[in-house]
C-alpha cells in the first residue's frame, strides 16, 4: 500500500505542469478566436456542460460500487464502512444545493465551475494516495458534493438558462442528458481500466484527463459566456433570496418535481427484489432498468421541446396522466412484459420532469433567479431517496409489492394540483409559441 502510494505521488509530479501548459495554449486559441470561428458559444456550451456532467457525475456517482470492490480489498475493510461514503455524499449533496445555487445567483459562475472542477480533480487526488479508508470517506462526504452542486447539473442548467432565451427548452433538454451520458460511458470505461490497471493510477489517470480538459476548456469557454442582466429581453428582477424562501411558486415547483422522481425511484430501487417476488430473472430485470434509463434520454429531449412549444398546464398534466397510468401498469403487472412496458413508459415520462420543470423555473423567475430557485427544489428532490425505504418496509409489512407501489399513486393528484395552482404569468414572460400554443392563436 506504502509503496503504491508513493508511486501516486510520484506520478503527479507531472499532473500540474501540463495542466498549466493546457491552460496557457486554450487561453492563446481564444485570444486568436479560433473557437469562436468554428462553433457559436451556445453549442460550445452546451457540449461543455455535457462532457463535464458526464466526467463528474459518472464518476463520483455511478463508478462509486466499482472502486468499493477494489478498496475492500486494498484495506481489508467492510462493505458498510464505504457505503457511509455514498450516504453520506447525499445528504450533503441535499444540504448544499440550496446554499450552491444562492452562490450560482450571487457570484461569477465561471469562477464557481472553475471550484467545482477544481475540488472534483483534488478528490481524485487524495483518493489516489490515501493511506487509510477514512480519506476516502471525507472525500465522499465532503469534497465530492462540493464539486457535484458547482460542477454538475445545477450549475450547468443555470449556464444554459443564461445562454438561451429561444429554445431553452430543447436546450435544458439537452443538458439534462449529461448525467445520463456519464452514467452510461463512464462504468464501462471504468471496469474496462480497472481490469488492467491499479485504482490508484485511475485516480490519478481520472484527475489528469479532467485537469488537461475539463479546466482548460472550462476556462475558454466560460469566459465567453453573456454578462448578468445583458439580455435584450426585459425577464424577471433579480429577487432576494429571504423573498424566494416566501414564495409559494417555489415549493409547488418542487413538489410537482418531487413527487414524479419519487415513484421512479421507488421502482428503480426495488426492481431486483419485486422481479424475484414475480419469478422473473436477475438478467430480464437489469434489461428493464437498462431500458428504462435509455428512454429518459427521450422522455428528455420530447419534454424540452414540449416546453418551448406546448402550454405548460397541458404538457405537465398529461406527464402526470402517463405516469399514474404506467405505475399502475407496474404495480399490477405479473409477468415480464407488462412490468418492462411499465418500468419503460414511467422511466420516459420522469426522465421529461426534469428539463420541463427547469424550463418552467427559468421562465418564471428568470435567469437571475434561477439558481436559487432550482438550488432548493434539488435539495427536496433528494429526499425522494426515502422513497424506496418506504416501499421495502411496506412490502416486509404486507407481503406485496403491489400495495407498496400503489400506495404512492395519491401523490400524483397533489403535484398536479401544485402545478396548476402556480401564480398565472404576466404576458410579457411567456414565450411566443407558448402563448400561441396556450390560446389557440396564430
Amino acid at each position: 500500500m506504502a509503496a503504491s502510494s508513493v508511486c501516486s505521488e510520484r506520478k503527479m509530479q507531472w499532473l500540474l505542469p501540463l495542466t498549466a501548459l493546457s491552460v496557457q495554449l486554450t487561453s492563446l486559441a481564444y485570444r486568436l478566436g479560433v473557437f469562436q470561428m468554428i462553433v457559436a458559444y451556445r453549442w460550445q456550451l452546451l457540449g461543455f456542460v455535457l462532457l463535464m456532467q458526464g466526467m463528474v457525475m459518472g464518476v463520483t456517482v455511478f463508478c462509486f460500487g466499482f472502486f468499493v470492490v477494489h478498496w475492500m480489498e486494498e484495506f481489508s475493510a467492510e462493505r458498510g464502512l464505504f457505503m457511509l461514503a455514498y450516504t453520506g455524499m447525499m445528504i450533503v449533496n441535499a444540504i448544499l444545493s440550496p446554499v450552491a445555487g444562492m452562490w450560482i445567483d450571487r457570484y461569477s459562475q465561471t469562477m464557481l465551475v472553475l471550484l467545482g472542477l477544481t475540488g472534483f480533480i483534488g478528490g481524485l487526488l487524495l483518493v489516489s494516495v490515501a493511506p487509510v479508508p477514512i480519506l476516502i470517506l471525507a472525500v465522499y462526504a465532503l469534497l465530492y458534493p462540493f464539486s457535484n452542486s458547482l460542477a454538475g447539473p445545477l450549475i450547468s442548467q443555470a449556464l444554459v438558462v443564461r445562454a438561451f432565451e429561444k429554445n431553452r427548452g430543447t436546450a435544458l433538454g439537452i443538458c439534462a442528458l449529461g448525467a445520463t451520458i456519464g452514467g452510461i460511458v463512464m462504468p464501462v470505461v471504468v471496469t474496462d481500466m480497472l481490469e488492467t490497471i491499479d485504482w490508484r493510477y485511475l485516480s490519478l489517470l481520472l484527475a489528469g484527463i479532467s485537469g488537461l480538459i475539463l479546466l482548460p476548456l472550462a476556462f475558454l469557454i466560460l469566459r465567453q459566456a453573456p454578462k448578468r442582466g445583458a439580455s435584450l429581453k426585459k425577464g424577471p428582477e433579480k429577487r432576494a433570496y429571504r423573498e424566494l424562501l416566501k414564495n409559494a411558486d417555489v415549493y409547488k415547483i418542487a413538489i410537482a418535481t418531487f413527487v414524479p422522481s419519487v415513484f421512479y425511484v421507488a421502482v428503480l430501487l426495488n426492481i431486483g427484489l419485486y422481479a424475484v417476488d414475480l419469478g422473473i430473472s436477475q438478467q430480464q430485470a437489469s434489461l428493464i432498468v437498462s431500458m428504462a434509463a435509455g428512454l429518459t434520454v427521450v422522455g428528455k429531449l420530447l419534454a424540452g421541446w414540449l416546453a418551448d412549444n406546448i402550454s405548460h398546464n397541458i404538457t405537465y398534466y398529461a406527464l402526470c396522466v402517463i405516469i399514474f397510468c404506467s405505475m399502475y401498469l407496474t404495480a399490477t403487472a405479473n409477468e415480464f412484459l407488462p412490468l418492462a412496458s411499465g418500468v419503460a413508459v414511467l422511466g420516459t415520462a420522469v426522465g421529461g420532469v426534469s428539463p420541463f420543470i427547469s424550463a418552467v423555473a427559468a421562465q418564471r423567475f428568470g435567469s437571475e433567479n434561477y439558481g436559487s430557485v432550482m438550488g432548493l427544489v434539488m435539495g427536496a428532490v433528494s429526499l425522494t431517496g426515502l422513497a424506496p425505504l418506504m416501499a421495502g418496509w411496506v412490502r416486509d409489512f404486507t407481503g406485496s409489492y403491489e400495495i407498496a407501489f400503489l400506495m404512492f399513486l395519491p401523490l400524483i393528484f397533489l403535484a398536479a394540483i401544485s402545478f396548476g395552482r402556480l401564480s398565472k404569468l404576466p404576458e410579457d414572460n411567456t414565450p411566443p409559441q407558448v402563448a400561441k400554443a396556450a390560446t389557440g392563436r396564430n
